[in-house]
């Protein structure tokens, strides 16, 4: 007969067994909107576990348990079963009987913390947890599901099977599947991933993943990354024990509730869906609903909408940040506006990082330590999906652009992670502004001033856009520029709109990275409204001469043959303006691809077309230029057969607007960093795109192209209607899929990821580490990667090609990339 182990073997099992550090597929497993989970787990065995990450129960307390003999019955009795489903109903049995004891020896200043009740473990595996805040949960059914008791219990199927429990109750569960499986592995971290963008008011949080085999491992889930325990037998009192201690009375750097955020259910409605309450330093929102969740293993940022005390709205965001992030959001917001209000920038009330019972939110992870930050914000936008025209979103892109390159000329910072998620539309700005200074008097004229023809006062000038999410912002000047020098040395963005040098942490070698063009000239009315607007002196500024292109110079001496596969390594990556500029293009490109405008018709050829050049925006993730799936969309945009490949994916009516995407393609694909001169003027790509955007508008000043908010084209192969709805209010972001920053070029050399111990202050790291043969097997999977040397490439300067007005550029392609070998 098995026996109940207690006391001694919590130790001995530290020092002889390591973690597991679950890589089970992240980029998976916190996505509601998708049910994959195939992907391999890996495991990795390097440090202890049950010490660092779990309480042991008192001495006492543990002897009392183990000695019992109802629990002792329990335990024996799952080490009996064979099958998964005979599992469920005597695990909860034994975790509840055991939380109920641990909840009763507990002091009073424990218990206070907590509902007045244990943790109850339910059988739910026949129904999936309710009230998830934003999206749908596709496969979300924990099987067993710890939460609180509640008066009048929870709703049963009539057979001791639990339904309707909703997410912001869950406090822990179990899943019940094969541990190593790839499919059920991945199912289990899924959960935990999703769990916890329900909870912002749980920065960390335990799980457990049994098998049928006798045996169970402890997860622990936080923004530092996800480690797993070893396994444990089920007749193992102490590890069970210890579990259960831990989800009341966690071990330091495992905080398992912030108190400043706390939900509410509807006073009518029992179990319904929550809004929460949030204390800041200052003031308590209350009625604030969830509306944005990103990703849980990394910054875990969470949107809340919320009234402010004068019944406006305001936004409120949550996220965690290690402490060697150089700047902080809310710094670089007030830096922003310490001179006046700078339009068509987010404003923000209050900035902190989180205090909850008298200690800050910091959750730790080995080396790594992350720590909670909360900025209200003042101002509110729509996305771009949202727009009522096409000359909508383009003056939206013209102002994004203009209110760009100021920051960076007047006030020294940088974005870094322009995309569909961070340039907003139709902004509503608080009407009143506490600045002492009022607005920013230095601003250039907007869109709205531009085409009115006629200057306006600094102060009247209204923005088209509005720029939010500084948090991989960074100043371009400052007390340290050696320190600024190495952040900029970072990859930051989103994978879907980053600029293709910064994917690659080197100017891009693709086919087309030679081939200047001119800067775009303006016609007769665009050029009197730029000049009524910014005066001849900035038109000129920018205007090419005899052999320039943006006003840099590059040698045309070379063989096409010799230089077409070569890049100049000799110029050290850091991120430029002008990456900022592309990724503005590429956000234009994917909102233009997928607006419905009124009483558009879309063939079935269109549709399967956009479908499969969707498919190279949802592929691209951080990687060399030769493995950029976008290369394919430049290629269609500016090849030979663009009529065949390009235009089709448009409707009739949008034919200008994919003429304006090409004649914009034609500017972002050379690498103007190569050039023997570069372009003198830093924000010259920002001065391109917009002469285009504005010729378009001028041009098309009566023919908007209305469209139908909140409608977008569908991307899915299988889709049953060609149009979907978007809601306006809602996001969920997939795991490892939005912003990525990881050290490069720490000694001067483009695409050099150096070593983790060569440049502490600028390492962003998320554990776990994965292997470099991980990475090019999932490249999604770089947040939590250990980097690793990437050999140096040498290429020669580049040469020149004006494409101007090139039409076929299909043979400058030259000879097939090499795949790059990674060390």
């Amino acid at each position: 007969m098995p026996a109940v182990t207690t006391g001694s073997q919590f130790d001995e099992r530290a020092s002889q067994s390591a973690t597991s550090t679950a890589v089970d597929s992240l980029s998976q497993h916190s996505s509601p909107e998708r049910g994959s989970d195939d992907e391999p787990g890996q495991i990795a065995d390097d440090v202890p576990f049950f010490i660092p990450h779990l309480n042991s129960c008192p001495p006492p307390l543990l002897e009392q348990i183990g000695s019992m003999e109802s629990v002792r019955r329990l335990s024996e009795n799952i080490m009996t079963m064979g099958s998964e489903i005979e599992l469920y109903g005597p695990i909860a049995d034994l975790l509840t009987a055991v939380s109920r004891i641990v909840f009763d020896s507990l002091p009073s200043a424990v218990k206070d913390h907590f509902p007045g009740a244990p943790i109850l473990f339910l059988n739910h595996h026949t129904a999936s947890p309710t009230q998830f805040p934003a999206g749908t949960v596709i496969d979300g059914t924990p099987d067993i599901i710890g939460a609180f008791g509640i008066e009048g219990g929870f709703d049963t199927d009539g057979e001791a099977v639990f339904k309707n429990v909703p997410y912001h109750r869950i406090e822990t569960f179990v899943e019940t599947k094969e541990i190593y499986a790839a499919k059920e592995g991945s199912q289990a971290i899924q959960h935990v991933c999703t769990v916890q963008q329900a909870r912002p008011d749980r920065p960390g949080f335990y799980c457990i993943r049994a098998k049928p085999q006798k045996y169970f491992q402890v997860v622990f889930s936080s923004p530092c990354g996800l480690v797993t325990s070893e396994l444990a037998p089920w007749n193992d009192m102490d590890a069970v024990c210890a579990y259960i201690y831990s989800l009341y009375v966690p071990p330091d750097g495992h905080l398992l509730y912030d108190r400043t955020i706390t939900w509410k259910e509807p006073a009518n409605c029992r179990l319904g869906p929550p809004t929460w309450t949030v204390k800041t330093k200052d003031t308590t929102y209350t009625d604030a609903m969830a509306v944005f969740l990103g990703d849980p293993l990394d910054k875990r940022t969470t949107i809340l909408r919320a009234r402010g005390p004068d019944d406006s709205e305001i936004i409120i965001k949550e996220f965690y940040l290690p402490d060697h992030y150089l700047y902080k959001e809310h710094e670089l917001l007030e830096h922003i506006h310490a001179e006046g209000d700078m339009p068509g920038v987010v404003r923000s009330a209050s900035g902190e990082a989180v205090v909850s019972d008298g200690c800050e939110v910091i959750l730790k992870l080995g080396s790594v330590a992350k720590r909670k930050y909360r900025i209200v914000l003042v101002d509110v936008g729509v996305r771009l999906e949202l727009a009522k025209s096409i000359n909508d979103v383009l003056m939206t892109a013209y102002d994004a652009l203009e209110v760009h390159r100021t920051l960076v000329r007047e006030r020294s910072v940088l974005h870094r992670d322009m995309s569909l998620f961070n340039v907003l539309m139709y902004p509503r700005c608080a009407s009143r502004t506490e600045n002492p200074k009022g607005f920013y008097k230095d601003h250039p004229a907007l869109i709205s001033q531009v085409l009115a023809g006629k200057p306006t006062n600094p102060a009247k000038r209204v923005a088209r856009c509005m720029l939010i999410d500084f948090d991989n912002g960074t100043l371009v000047d400052g007390d340290d520029p050696q320190a600024i020098r190495r952040e900029l040395a970072c990859l930051a963005g989103t994978p879907m709109f980053i600029a293709r040098a910064v994917s690659a942490g080197e100017p891009p070698g693709s086919p087309y990275w030679h081939m200047f063009s001119k800067m775009p000239s303006l016609s007769e009315q665009a050029f009197s409204l730029y000049v009524a607007a910014y005066g001849e002196d900035r038109y000129n500024r920018y205007n090419d001469g005899e052999g320039t292109y943006h006003g840099g110079v590059t040698s045309s001496t070379h063989d096409m043959e010799e230089t077409d596969n070569k890049v100049d390594h000799s110029v050290p990556f850091y991120h430029r303006q002008e990456y900022d500029a592309e990724s503005v293009y590429w956000t234009l490109f994917v909102v233009l691809l997928r607006v419905v405008p009124q009483d558009s018709d879309f063939s079935e050829t269109a549709q399967h077309m956009l479908c499969d050049r969707w498919q190279h925006f949802e592929a691209h993730r951080f990687s060399g230029w030769h493995l950029d799936s976008r290369n394919m969309l430049i290629n269609y945009a500016i090849g030979p057969r663009r009529e065949r490949h390009f235009f089709p994916m448009f409707p009739p009516s949008m034919e200008g607007v994919a003429r304006l995407l090409i004649d914009m393609t034609k500017q972002i694909v050379p690498s103007y960093s190569l050039m023997n001169t570069p372009p003198p003027h830093d924000d010259h790509l920002h001065e391109a795109l917009q002469r285009l955007i504005l010729n378009y508008l001028v041009e098309n000043h009566d023919n908007p192209i209305p469209l139908t908010p909140g409608s977008v084209r569908a991307v899915a192969h299988d889709a049953i209607n060609p149009v979907v709805l978007v809601n306006p209010h809602e996001f969920v972001v997939p795991a490892m899929s939005t912003k990525i920053v990881v050290p490069n070029s720490s000694h001067g050399q483009p695409g050099h990821l150096g070593n983790p111990q060569d440049n502490v202050p600028l390492q962003r790291p998320s554990p776990p580490p994965i292997s470099v043969e991980q990475f090019r097997a999932h490249p999604q999977l770089c947040p939590t990667m250990t980097p690793a040397s990437v050999p140096a490439m040498r290429h020669s300067p580049p040469m020149t090609v004006d494409v101007s007005n090139l039409e076929d550029v299909d043979g400058l392609r030259g000879p097939p990339r090499k795949r790059r070998k990674y060390a």
